[in-house]
């Protein structure tokens, strides 16, 4: 029973740092993000940034986190938000009867996206010296469409839904700065079948007054996706602030 005292004195005083490292999260920022990249419709080609000079409509993020504390039981994360896009491009497009060019017809094509983008977390942290590793899994989920309203003699209009959820390699690191600022960057990675998405955010987190902090950071999110009917490369990236409350 003596070698069993040092022991359960280690348990004692453990058990207790583990509760009070535990935390939960609320937190919303605003992302001010530019757009670039292109979309593919058959044969037709929409510039996000050159031609349509594509806009953000929405930039609220909301996420929430919960901190264990424990090394047996994951972190958990959560964000939510929407992208919505919208862009005008002009297009001109060759008039041919038999093997003859006759002319050419002019029209405008509005794209609009709104696609409303969940995902969630688990994640272990690892201790290294004064910072801290954590590895685990991202579940995402995107929804939402892509119209395409084409205003030549003719007006069509085309929709395309949206509407996948696929798993990302998920990485972060966070390292103090002091007793009241925190540096961190990470991210989630996936790629499969000639379709890639990744993620990257670097952030400083302030301890302001009480349960509140200030964040702000760089946020980067790009995707690559193939189907039957469209192709869409896409890169949203910008400054991005808010603020957290600790529970």
């Amino acid at each position: 029973m003596t070698g069993l005292r040092p022991l359960l004195a280690a348990c004692a005083l453990t058990l207790p740092a583990l509760a009070q490292a535990e935390q939960f999260y609320l937190g919303y920022s605003h992302w001010n993000y530019a757009v670039s990249g292109a979309y593919d419709e058959g044969a037709t080609r929409y510039d996000l940034d050159k031609n349509l000079n594509a806009r953000g409509d929405s930039h609220a993020q909301y996420r929430l986190r919960w901190d264990t504390g424990a090394g047996w039981w994951p972190d958990f994360a959560a964000s939510y938000g929407r992208v919505a896009l919208s862009g005008q491009q002009s297009i001109t497009t060759s008039v041919v009867v038999g093997p003859v060019p006759v002319g050419t017809v002019s029209s405008v094509a509005q794209v609009d996206a709104n696609v409303r983008d969940l995902d969630a977390t688990l994640r272990y942290g690892l201790p290294l010296g004064w910072a801290r590793l954590s590895g685990g899994v991202t579940v995402k989920k995107l929804r939402g469409n892509v119209v395409v309203t084409d205003s030549a003699a003719t007006p069509s209009q085309t929709l395309h839904d949206i509407d996948e959820i696929f798993p990302m390699a998920h990485l972060f690191a966070e390292v103090p700065l002091g007793s009241r600022l925190r540096l961190g960057a990470g991210g989630n990675w996936i790629a499969s079948h000639g379709d890639e998405a990744d993620e990257m955010l670097v952030q400083a987190r302030l301890k302001l007054i009480g349960p509140l902090d200030l964040t702000g950071g760089w946020q980067r999110k790009h995707y690559r996706v193939t189907t039957d009917s469209y192709r869409l490369r896409a890169t949203l990236q910008g400054w991005q602030f808010g603020g957290e409350l600790a529970f």
